[in-house]
């Protein structure tokens, strides 16, 4: 990765999900860069923590990547 090229958007993907108790999901951090190009970030972004759920109430929470 070009760190004098910093992209102009990061993707997750998923960009929605629905998990049930228990499952486990897995996400992608996509690059995308003023070229048009994309590089997969997944390894080298920073991710930020969810809350966890204890009870069997649904809910939503937003998951976000930063290039670290």
């Amino acid at each position: 990765m070009d760190e004098s090229r910093p992209p102009v958007e990061i993707l997750v993907l998923p960009a929605t999900a629905t998990i049930l108790t228990d499952e486990v999901l897995s996400l992608k951090a996509i690059g995308i860069f003023d070229d048009g190009t994309s590089q997969n970030m997944t390894a080298i972004a920073t991710w930020s923590d969810g809350p966890e759920y204890s009870s069997p109430a649904a809910g939503t929470f937003e998951i976000t990547a930063t290039k670290g």
